[in-house]
């Protein structure tokens, strides 16, 4: 049973899990350069 809640949940998790591989690989890049 997906609510609107859930799928905004599952949005927000998401959301950040990306920013935070996004940021880890832009920190590694930077570090490499």
């Amino acid at each position: 049973m997906n609510t609107v809640e859930e799928k905004i949940g599952y949005a927000f998790w998401y959301l950040m899990v990306a920013c935070s591989v996004f940021a880890l690989i832009n920190s590694l890049y930077h570090y490499m350069n």
